[in-house]
C-alpha cells in the first residue's frame, strides 16, 4: 500500500511540471514519427526504452504477490523509481499515432506505471485474477498483466 500511496504522491507532484512541456515533446515525437524511416527507427527506439521499464515492474509485482509482505519492501524501494521514470518517459512521449488501438495500448502502459503493484493483485471470487487468467485461458504471466490492463482501459473508454 506505501508503495502505491508515494507513487502517487510524487507522479501528483510531477504532473503539473510536465504539462507544460508534454504538449512539445508530444508534437515533436508525432513529427518525426510522421517521418517515413526516422519514424520507425523513433518508434523503435520509444519500444525498447520501455521495454527496460515493463519488464523489471512485471518482475517487482509477480514477485510482490509471492513473497511474505516482511521481504516486499525491498521491492518496493526499487520499484517506486522505476515506476515514476516509467510514468514521466510515457508522459513525455505521448501517444505514437492517433489509432484508438495505440491510444488504449499507451493508457494500458501508464496503468501499469500508476498502479504498480495492484493491478497484478485484484481478486475476483477469492483468486487473483492474474492467475485466473493463466489457468482459464493458458497465458503466460505476462500475457495475462497485458490483457487484464488492456480489459481495464477498454472498459474506462467504453469500447468493448
Amino acid at each position: 500500500m506505501w508503495v502505491y500511496r508515494t507513487t502517487g504522491v510524487i507522479t501528483a507532484i510531477l504532473q503539473v511540471p510536465l504539462a507544460l512541456i508534454t504538449w512539445l515533446t508530444t508534437l515533436i515525437g508525432g513529427l518525426i514519427a510522421g517521418i517515413p524511416l526516422l519514424g520507425l527507427l523513433y518508434i523503435l527506439l520509444v519500444t525498447t526504452v520501455w521495454q527496460v521499464f515493463l519488464w523489471p515492474l512485471i518482475l517487482g509485482a509477480w514477485l510482490w504477490m509471492r513473497l511474505p509482505g516482511w521481504l516486499s519492501w525491498p521491492i518496493g524501494i526499487i520499484g517506486i523509481p522505476l515506476v515514476i521514470m516509467g510514468d514521466v518517459f510515457l508522459k513525455l512521449t505521448g501517444a505514437l499515432s492517433a489509432d484508438p488501438e495505440d491510444r488504449i495500448g499507451h493508457l494500458t502502459k501508464q496503468s501499469i506505471c500508476q498502479q504498480w503493484p495492484y493491478p497484478f493483485t485484484l481478486e475476483a471470487d477469492g483468486k487473483p485474477v492474474l492467475r485466473a487468467l493463466q489457468e482459464e485461458n493458458g497465458y503466460s504471466f505476462v500475457r495475462a498483466v497485458i490483457e487484464l490492463n488492456d480489459s481495464l482501459i477498454r472498459r474506462q473508454l467504453g469500447i468493448a
